[in-house]
């Protein structure tokens, strides 16, 4: 017997345990969410708690201070002129959620406002840019670990110079918090206006100083000024990094807004560490793809981009180092570039200003054309790169590449004067219209063997062999159809 207890030892180690699993039964007790339900036409005095209690405004969801766990249901088909104000936060076993109920459109909210909350979810909602509440479509500042699924993000098309208002979707730090842990998928973002003041100037879905671990994910992006999607910071102690874009279909009307000075997804300032892979990016008035100045350490894999409706391109995939900064170590492996109308250039290494632009590698990519004086390749940082395994074809006539203001007409000649691209191909690489490789395709097992590529997935989502020759191009040859975005 234990005298300072009065118990035996066994009764002790008995009691023990029980104490122990009691504890633990409310450490892993489940929340029971709170369900809230909003329409038009119900009524805030009311608890909120049913279709037949619901609330009638949003205004009465921003005053509520909500629960982990607890879910907030609109109703669908209606709309409101009022902007949703995150209230709450939920924690990291239980977020708290905004969505949708019943049948119909999704809800319309004229503006999402988050600061400095986490661990919550949207889902299943329309909001969009509104003048009547000063707000933009989706704006996240200071948030972390947010999922944002199956929306719609509509600009609207208005210009404004207000802060609040320019770009659709806008994520970044706070007064006080860093951006981080934040998915954006499978919702659709268009209509971004411009600034009045400077028109060339808009965006679309931007991820902006001190924002980093952003997923940007099979959404579909259309229709903005000056970049559809973009990472930078005009911060230079709050830079951005860790973004991906993966699946994506972007694209561009060139008479929308009148804008023609419009990139597909740009890595710009201070941003690095950042992937874009198997994404689908055409007709972009400026670039599809673009590493901007003050940049490093980016991949590009996968993607396809193509321009066949634009004669103003200027460009399919730019590396720039410039007035803003330099670029170090942007990797392009394995994405298939069609032209089929007046882009002037496949990729484009541009430097200026005495800026440094370094370090890049250009593998196992597709850049095809059929226009006259496309250059493939052109390259005005020196001897800043490395370019090899790609299928470089154009069936038009005329400079095909161009090396420090030098222009070359043959493979042979660009392979002669600069020494890359020894291990490259000028062939036609028979792509059905899906561009995946046809039997008897040149670019079948024709690539190299990299380390970034092999085993990974390719534009399809097939699994890249890590045994054989891998193909040149985003897509590996197996006869399967390309599914594209909405």
């Amino acid at each position: 017997m234990l005298p300072i207890l009065g118990l035996r030892e066994g009764e002790v180690i008995t009691k023990l345990l029980l104490f122990i699993l009691v504890l633990l039964e409310i450490i892993i007790m489940p929340v029971y969410a709170t369900e809230y339900y909003v329409k038009n036409g119900g009524d805030d005095t009311a608890d909120g708690l049913s279709d037949a209690t619901a609330w009638a405004t949003i205004s009465k969801v921003n005053s509520m201070n909500f629960q982990a766990g607890d879910i907030i249901y609109f109703n669908k088909g209606d709309s409101w002129d009022e902007e949703l104000n995150i209230p709450s936060s939920g924690d990291i076993n239980n977020k708290i959620r905004f969505t949708s109920y019943g049948i119909g459109d999704r809800p319309i909210i004229s503006g999402i406002y988050a600061e400095d909350k986490q661990f919550f979810d949207i889902d299943g909602l329309e909001s969009r840019t509104s003048l009547i509440t000063n707000r933009r479509a989706l704006t996240l500042f200071g948030c972390n670990n947010v999922t944002v699924n199956d929306c719609m993000f509509d600009g609207m098309q208005i210009n404004s110079d207000d802060e609040n208002i320019k770009q659709v979707v806008r994520i970044e730090k706070s007064s006080t918090q860093w951006a981080y842990n934040i998915t954006i998928s499978n919702c659709i973002v268009k209509n971004g206006g411009a600034m009045i003041t400077y028109p060339q100037y808009g965006g679309g879905l931007c991820i902006n100083k001190g924002a980093h671990d952003i997923i940007i994910e099979n959404n579909t992006i259309y229709n903005h000024v000056e970049v559809d999607t973009q990472a930078y910071s005009s911060d230079d102690n709050y830079p951005v990094y860790n973004i991906t874009w993966r699946g994506n279909t972007i694209y561009n009307d060139v008479t929308y807004n009148g804008g023609e000075n419009i990139r597909g997804i740009n890595i710009g300032f201070e941003a690095y560490n950042c992937l874009i892979e198997n994404n689908y990016i055409y007709d972009c008035p400026q670039f599809l793809v673009s590493t901007d100045a003050n940049t490093h350490d980016n991949i590009i894999k996968n993607n396809i981009l193509v321009n066949d409706n634009i004669s103003t391109v200027q460009g399919m995939l730019l590396i720039l180092a410039g007035s803003y900064g330099d670029n170090f170590r942007t990797y392009v492996y394995n994405n298939t570039l069609i032209n089929l109308t007046g882009t002037n250039y496949g990729i484009f290494i541009s430097t200026s200003n005495e800026a440094i632009s370094e370090g890049h590698i250009i593998k196992n990519n597709i850049i095809y054309s059929n226009q006259t004086d496309f250059r493939l390749i052109k390259n005005t940082a020196g001897d800043s790169f490395i370019s090899d395994n790609n299928c470089l074809y154009n069936s038009g006539s005329g400079n095909i590449f161009e090396y420090n203001g030098v222009s070359y007409t043959s493979l042979s000649d660009w392979q002669s004067a600069t020494g890359q691209d020894q291990n490259s191909i000028a062939a036609d690489p028979l792509l059905d219209s899906d561009y995946v490789p046809m039997e008897g395709s040149p670019v079948i097992d024709a690539g190299a063997m990299l380390e970034e590529v092999c085993g990974t997935k390719d534009y399809r989502g097939l699994w890249r062999s890590r045994d054989d020759g891998l193909e040149i191009g985003a897509i590996e040859y197996f006869h399967l159809p390309v599914q594209r975005g909405e």
